[in-house]
């Protein structure tokens, strides 16, 4: 499907589950606050707190899916359920390799039971690159790495059709390329 066929189809995909998209676009503004106003310990709250919508978005979708998107929207939404510990715990046990190793272990198992085709992977691999970031990297290092993240789940979010985690992934990677811009022009100023 084309990006205008894509757009011109969103009012359809709304309706045939308006709960799960309100709550996206709860997500939505969540992520958006946590993404434009938050660093560091802060960012890493409000991430946790827009897993929690993510979360239930995800499990609102996977109710209406068709069975092509049933094992990605289970990726998706046990990621997301596992992403509220992980930011929790990594604010407690920063900098600690035995909690990466058991949650990227715990991501991995997600992997291997959910499975079905490559897009399914996404959810998984943005999970494991994120649990390093909340761990061991902050500032603006941590931003940096979340615009792959968020690279990779524009993609996954395009095919299974969720709407609010698009225009949030759309509007924050666009957001960043400008913020980092930015930076990068104020310190080349300063040089």
């Amino acid at each position: 499907m084309d990006l205008i066929s894509y757009i011109q189809n969103l009012p359809n995909v709304f309706l045939e589950n308006p709960l799960a998209q309100t709550i996206g676009l709860i997500a939505f503004f969540v992520s958006s606050y946590n993404f434009l106003f938050c660093k560091d310990k802060k960012f890493i709250i409000f991430t946790a707190i827009a897993s929690f919508f993510w979360w239930l978005h995800f499990i609102l979708l996977w109710f209406s899916s068709s069975e092509v998107l049933f094992w990605w929207l289970i990726a998706a939404w046990l990621v997301n359920f596992f992403d509220i510990f992980k930011n929790l715990i990594s604010l407690k046990y920063e900098r600690n390799f035995k909690w990466v190793l058991w949650i990227t272990i715990i991501y991995l198992i997600i992997w291997f039971f959910t499975y079905k085709w490559y897009i399914s992977i996404i959810p998984t691999l943005t999970a494991i690159i994120s649990t390093y970031l909340v761990f061991f990297v902050r500032w603006i290092y941590l931003n940096l790495g979340f615009l792959v993240v968020i690279f990779l789940w524009m993609i996954f979010n395009y095919i299974s059709n969720s709407i609010w985690w698009l225009m949030t992934d759309i509007f924050l990677f666009f957001f960043w390329l400008f913020w980092i811009y930015k930076i990068w022009k104020g310190n080349k100023k300063t040089s």
